[in-house]
């Protein structure tokens, strides 16, 4: 989606003015004595840098991370020192906040010990998290962790509602999150006879029929607003959820997961969304639907619980495999690159740069 030709003139005569400026800074610096130019010289060529470096938004996401294990801690780390380097504006929580039930209360000490311990570390404990929950959370109380965030704890802890949105901006970088509870819309939208896997666990109340349908509707409206149509127009939109809408992953569905993923699907194809990014499935995987306006998902369920899952060849898939790890994505507002960051090596396994999706159907 190329800028209009004024901006980039617009631009381009911006460029040549701090060109201009960087000469004659270099030239001043010139005229100085030893160590001092050397300082000069440094400070115009980094302020140059940053005139020609795009504004960008960059963020981290890591889904099934609250078990308490080594390998949470282990990501953890890895999280911190790939900070250091780029340090993330946000992170987003894909899910299972907290196993094996969630938590009882805001006064778990589960908030303590497998939060705050474990995040509240010199990059990344000023960094806002912005949380969706998962099944495991739905097992528990949802309304605690909901409630949680108004405690305004460290490191900062952001769920207004089990499903709300919000937005970010940096220059021309701009995007919109519709943060989903996978579980209540599964409420809304399985059938009676479906079956659904810890649906014994669950409080009727915000996972069950009338509760999933009012969601439903939200999305839906959310989808059709002016604001989503005006965050299409100007940038990014971006859709969180916990349970995933298409993946490779091996492990078995219930006929409400299958059901709710199709309905997501069909939703979010022609709405201008351009990534669903989720976790529930322990891997870490690039899909993509097989058309020129693809809908990308990343699936990024390795922050550290227990068990890894195997993957199968299916034709969206373009990159998966199983390891503990999150993904870092820097935003611009043409382009997303999502990094894909193994914990045990701190190495990127896997990049793409994702286009921004053109929000009209192609004819």
């Amino acid at each position: 989606m190329p800028a209009p030709q004024g901006s980039r003139g617009g631009r381009r005569a911006v460029l040549a003015l701090a060109g201009a400026l960087v000469a004659t800074l270099l030239f001043a610096a010139e005229q100085l004595p030893g160590d001092t130019a050397k300082i000069f010289t440094k400070a115009a060529f980094a302020r140059a840098a940053v005139e020609e470096e795009p504004s960008k938004i960059v963020f981290y996401t890591v889904g099934d991370w609250g078990g308490g294990t080594e390998n949470q801690k282990v990501v953890a780390q890895a999280m911190e020192r790939h900070a250091r380097g780029v340090p993330p504006d946000f992170i987003v929580s894909l899910g299972d906040n907290f196993y094996d039930a969630g938590v009882a209360s805001v006064d778990s000490e589960y908030f303590k010990e497998r939060f705050e311990t474990v995040y509240n570390t010199k990059h990344l404990g000023h960094v806002p998290w912005y949380l969706v929950q998962g099944d495991h959370d739905h097992k528990g109380s949802t309304g605690a962790q909901v409630a949680y965030g108004k405690l305004r704890r460290t490191p900062e802890w952001n769920m207004d509602a089990l499903y709300y949105t919000f937005t970010k901006r940096k220059g021309a970088a701009k995007v919109r999150f519709l943060m989903l509870d996978s579980i209540g819309l599964e409420g809304g939208l399985m059938l009676e006879t479906d079956k659904r896997r810890f649906a014994k666990h669950y409080d009727p109340a915000v996972s069950g029929k009338e509760a999933g349908e009012k969601q439903v509707a939200w999305l839906k409206a959310q989808l059709a607003g002016e604001a989503h149509k005006a965050a299409v127009a100007e940038g990014w939109v971006v859709a969180v959820g916990h349970r995933p809408v298409v993946s490779a992953c091996t492990r078995a569905r219930t006929t409400a997961e299958n059901r709710t993923a199709g309905v997501l699907h069909a939703l979010l194809q022609d709405s201008g969304v351009s990534v669903y990014m989720n976790g529930h499935d322990h891997t870490m995987q690039h899909l993509r639907d097989a058309d020129d306006r693809a809908l990308h998902y990343v699936v990024n369920g390795g922050g550290g619980y227990e068990t890894l899952h195997g993957l199968t060849p299916i034709p969206e898939k373009v990159y998966g495999d199983a390891y503990y790890g999150f993904c870092v994505y820097t935003v611009t507002q043409e382009h997303m690159t999502v990094d894909f960051v193994d914990a045990a090596s701190g190495q990127v396994q896997y990049s793409v740069r994702i286009p921004r999706r053109d929000p009209l159907p192609v004819k």
